[in-house]
């Protein structure tokens, strides 16, 4: 087995572990109604994290605040970082918690995103019908490519600017619609977009 299919595997069980065996769930409750996104539910993790839309019709940054206290003492997180977005009108979410917590020798990050309730859609749309259907040679290739982007330092997250840094939405787009297999075709994607 590929030696990047095989991590995605056991990242994949350790995350289904994590949240059944802490109180990760418990304490986003808290926020609102957590849903799980992101690599972790689409099979596409390179390194531990783990992903949240949380939906509540009434978010309030407060909240997230109180709770800080709760999260170093019962899961013993090492840094948290708190976004308010409520200012922002470009922004659909009202604000984001993510924090770093040890669990199985591993510093696993927990992202979430606050905001009201209503579809959680990819951007392209048509990506989220693409990755059911993603065979295993492309799940291959965006493993591949995740780790290069990675080690390069050119995977940034949401502040991301392709053709020059990129995130995870970014390689599965040139993947599965532009057919990509090589940081320079994921690139040449982004350049002609």
């Amino acid at each position: 087995m590929n030696s990047l299919l095989q991590l995605q595997q056991e990242l994949q069980t350790q995350s289904k572990e994590l949240l059944s065996e802490s109180k990760v769930l418990e304490l986003l409750n808290h926020l609102g109604t957590p849903i799980q996104t992101g690599s972790s539910v689409t099979g596409l993790m390179i390194y531990p994290d783990i992903d949240f839309a949380v939906h509540n019709q009434t978010p309030e940054l407060q909240t997230a605040i109180e709770l800080v206290p709760r999260l170093f003492s019962e899961l013993s997180v090492t840094s948290v970082k708190i976004a308010d977005f409520s200012a922002e009108e470009t922004e659909g979410a009202a604000y984001y918690i993510g924090f770093d917590m040890p669990y199985a020798g591993r510093t696993w990050h927990i992202d979430a995103t606050i905001s009201r309730p209503g579809p959680i859609t990819t951007n392209p749309p048509e990506l989220a019908h693409l990755i059911e259907q993603m065979s295993e040679a492309q799940r291959e290739i965006i493993l591949g490519l995740k780790r290069e982007l990675i080690d390069a330092k050119r995977y940034v997250g949401a502040r991301s600017q392709p053709p020059y840094t990129f995130r995870s939405v970014h390689l599965y787009e040139a993947v599965l619609k532009g057919g990509a297999s090589t940081i320079a075709e994921v690139e040449a994607y982004f350049s002609n977009c």
